[in-house]
Formats: C-alpha cells, sequence, structure tokens
C-alpha cells in the first residue's frame, strides 16, 4: 500500500501540467502513487501524461469523456490504494515537502484530516501573494488536534476552506464517511470538503505553507464558469441539507450563515458578464433570503460587521442601484455594461410585483399563465433570477401582447411541452378560476397548479 495516493483531475491542462507533476514526482516523500484523470482534453495533455507514465512508474493514467473534475476525483478515489488521499488541480504545485509534511503530522497525531497554509500566484499580477491567516486561526482552538465543535463558534466554515488541495485526508475515513465530489462542473469541491471536516474527529493544521494556488487565469473553468453560476448556490445548499439530515445544523448554523455571506460577496464580485451577474444578484435577493433568513438574526451575530452591511445593501438595492453605488466600478466592468444596466434600472422601476418564489422548488420548467402587469413583472423575474430551468409564458391573449408576441404562446403548447408547474399570473379571481378549470380539464394536476394571490405573494415592491 501507498503511503499517500495523489489524485489529478486535468481537462486541457497543457499550459501548467509539466509544472504541477515535476511537484508531485519529485516530493521527498517517495512511497506514493500518482492518479492523472484526464477528463476529455483536446490539447496536449494525453501526450504530456504518457511522458510522465514512461518515465515514473508511480503514474497512472486514467480517461474519460469530460464530465468535469468532479466526476473525475471520484473516478480517481475508486482506484485510489493508498493510506491517505490527496487532490491536486493541474494548474496548482506543491512544495517538495508538502506530502512528507502532512503524513508524518497525520500519523504522528492519528488524524482524519491534516490541513496546511496555501501561497496564492496572481496571473495577473504575475506574482506571489500570500494570503492573511490571522483571521482563519483565530477560531482554532490552542489544543494540536480538534474536532469542528472545537472551534471558536464553532466556525469550522472560517477555520478551513473548501477546496481540496491543502488537505490530506485517511482514506478508510473517507471511504466510511461515504461523500463524494458532486459531479457537476464547478463549486464542486466545497460539499465533499465540509461535510467531512465536520464529520471528522481528528483536525490539525499545520503553518507551513505547502502548495500553491493560481489565481485569475483566463483559460481556467473557474473563471468559464458564468454559464454555470447556479452551481455556487446548488454547492451550499447541499452542504446544509446534508447538516440538517445529520441534525447537527444548529450546531454550525452561525459559522454557515456568516461563511455564507462572506462566499456571496466573492461569487457575486467574480463574474465578469452582466449576464450572470444579474441572475446571481437576484437570486441572492429573492430565493437565498427567503431560505436563510440571513437578515433575521441582526447584525451582531455576525463576525464582520462590514459583510452584513454589504448583504443588507443587496437585499435592498436593484441591480443597477447597487452596480452604480460603486461596488464594481474598481475593474472596469462598469464601462462594459453600461447600456445593459440603464435597461435594469428601467425594469426595475417597472417592476410592481414581487414573485413568491417560495411557491415552486428551484430548477424546474414552469408555465407562466398571464401576460398582463403581473405576468410581465414574474416573467422578468424569472428569467433574471435564473430561478427556474425553463420558463414557458402563455396566454390566451397571445396574439394580442405587442412586443411580447414572440415570447408569449398560445396555450395549447401545453399540450406538447414538458413542465413541471403552472402559474396562474392574473389577479381577478374568477379569472383565475377558469383558467384553473381549463388546466383541470386538460389532465394537469391540482398540485401542480398555483395561483397568484395564495400563500400571501401579493407585496408590492416600493
Amino acid at each position: 500500500m501507498a503511503k499517500v495516493s495523489v489524485i489529478v483531475p486535468v481537462y486541457n491542462g497543457e499550459r501548467h501540467l509539466e509544472k504541477c507533476m515535476d511537484s508531485i514526482c519529485s516530493q521527498t516523500l517517495e512511497d506514493i502513487e500518482i492518479i492523472c484523470v484526464d477528463d476529455g482534453s483536446t490539447d496536449g495533455t494525453p501526450h504530456i501524461l504518457r511522458k510522465y507514465a514512461a518515465g515514473d512508474g508511480r503514474v497512472r493514467i486514467l480517461t474519460q469523456k469530460n464530465l468535469y473534475a468532479g466526476t473525475a476525483r471520484n473516478r480517481g478515489m475508486e482506484h485510489a490504494e493508498g493510506k491517505y488521499l490527496s487532490f491536486l488541480d493541474a494548474d496548482d504545485y506543491f512544495e517538495p515537502h508538502m506530502l512528507e509534511k502532512l503524513y508524518h503530522t497525520a500519523e504522528e497525531r492519528g488524524l482524519d484530516i491534516a490541513v496546511c497554509r496555501h501561497s496564492i500566484y496572481d496571473e495577473a499580477l504575475e506574482k506571489t501573494v500570500e494570503p492573511g491567516w490571522s483571521w482563519q486561526e483565530s477560531f482554532l482552538p490552542e489544543k494540536e488536534v480538534f474536532r469542528g465543535t472545537d472551534l471558536k463558534n464553532a466556525g469550522v466554515f472560517q477555520a478551513m476552506r473548501g477546496w481540496a488541495w491543502d488537505k490530506l485526508f485517511r482514506t478508510d475515513f473517507v471511504r466510511r464517511s461515504g461523500y463524494v465530489f458532486p459531479e457537476f462542473r464547478s463549486s464542486e469541491d466545497g460539499f465533499f470538503v465540509y461535510m467531512l471536516a465536520v464529520s471528522a474527529e481528528r483536525i490539525s493544521c499545520l503553518g507551513d505553507s505547502l502548495v500553491t494556488h493560481r489565481l485569475n487565469q483566463k483559460h481556467s473553468l473557474s473563471a468559464e464558469k458564468e454559464g454555470d453560476w447556479l452551481n455556487g448556490f446548488r454547492m451550499w445548499k447541499m452542504v446544509r441539507e446534508e447538516m440538517e439530515y445529520l441534525e447537527i445544523y444548529d450546531t454550525y448554523r452561525q459559522s454557515y450563515l456568516n461563511e455564507i455571506i462572506d462566499y456571496l460577496a466573492w461569487y457575486l464580485d467574480s463574474f465578469r458578464t452582466y449576464e450572470a451577474f444579474r441572475k446571481c444578484f437576484y437570486y441572492i435577493r429573492n430565493v437565498m433570503e427567503e431560505e436563510l433568513q440571513i437578515l433575521c438574526h441582526g447584525r451582531e451575530y455576525y463576525f464582520k460587521s462590514e459583510a452584513f452591511d454589504w448583504y443588507q445593501k443587496v437585499t435592498s438595492l436593484s441591480a443597477g442601484e447597487y452596480l452604480f453605488r460603486g461596488r464594481l466600478e474598481k475593474d472596469g466592468r462598469i464601462l462594459e455594461c453600461k447600456k445593459s444596466l440603464d435597461l435594469a434600472r428601467t425594469r426595475e422601476r417597472e417592476k410592481d410585483w414581487v414573485f413568491p418564489f417560495h411557491m415552486l422548488e428551484a430548477g424546474k420548467t414552469v408555465v407562466l399563465y398571464g401576460a398582463g402587469k403581473i405576468g410581465q413583472s414574474f416573467y422578468r423575474q424569472l428569467t433574471e433570477s435564473g430561478f427556474c430551468r425553463n420558463v414557458i409564458w402563455v396566454d390566451r391573449r397571445h396574439g394580442e401582447c405587442g412586443d411580447q408576441e414572440m415570447q408569449v404562446r398560445n396555450p395549447d403548447i401545453m399540450d406538447t411541452e414538458n413542465f413541471d408547474y403552472v402559474f396562474i399570473a392574473v389577479k381577478d379571481g374568477e379569472a383565475q378560476k377558469e383558467i384553473r378549470k381549463s388546466l383541470l380539464a386538460k389532465g394537469i394536476a391540482s398540485e401542480r397548479i398555483r395561483c397568484f394571490g395564495q400563500s400571501g405573494d401579493q407585496g408590492q415592491t416600493t
């Protein structure tokens, strides 16, 4: 049995792959296996991997079609034979003593998880940036070995970051837990790392910086997440729901909500297209607050008052107002999307009705029935927030909808389209009853029909 299995998922990583592989192959801990999972690369990655496998018998190559990093890591874990698991992204690199120091620490202290510090290489600045550690370390207990509940405010989400490459995991602990990486495209490692962190009995943090992470790469997966913006929210929801299932959410709630605010501030400002920013912004306002009730706890509940102030700003302003107040002016994005922002502000002024997001599940296909003032407002909110997988907009008077004619369709389309819910966006009670009767006549089950005015959803924006 190898002491450590190093798992490297790689997709089109030729630019930095050799530095990554050199940093692993030259580790002072030699009794390791190196499992490289080629995630359907179309560049020179396969050739580079074959070169290393030919020169070092510890290197194994697994191949798969492009299923993203989470799936690749899971496949690597299935084949891992080492006592400990280590994960490294193909554009990052280890310091020479990384594995040796973490391995010996884990063995001496009987750890489930060993954590080290990291450095950051900012490609935009072309220099190494040392992250500040005082905030993270302020949550650590004085003892060397601890569990999540030993941390100040049970601050497991503050003391450790939700990535895997600065940690060593005991293999049998991981396999007993049953946790794997979610198989969506981005933000997939947080669930795996955080659930192991709250499950571990023995964790220890080293003060040495033993791995370097590249930041601000133009061609990295993290820089291409614009179309997958919902994944960050999915990850955090998975973490919360799993903790609720284990009945430990109340223990970690304060830590979780504090980290959520920090994460959302970073996540919102990380987008480079206005469309992704806008969807993320309205999801925070219309879904996250509804689910988590962050504002209900009050400012004193949060470790960083400025983070709470930021969150209040997001939940009280429109996207246009938020941007024009200067949060993103510093990096020039404001100039690139001024026309879109002007349009967003105009739309915000027209938005009179707040869609009752709590009445539907996220990620579903919804038929929005009604193209009047309420229907128009709801259609904008549903499409801008990205809450639904798809929105089919229908109205019996679809031919009279003016500039919405290309969007509003004949209700008969429901006979051939697949959908999860129908939402009747009509205020008049008699009209609602008539529409509902026609839907039931089509064989649409009553529990799939929602109506304007149910569950106190008639609040107007100011």
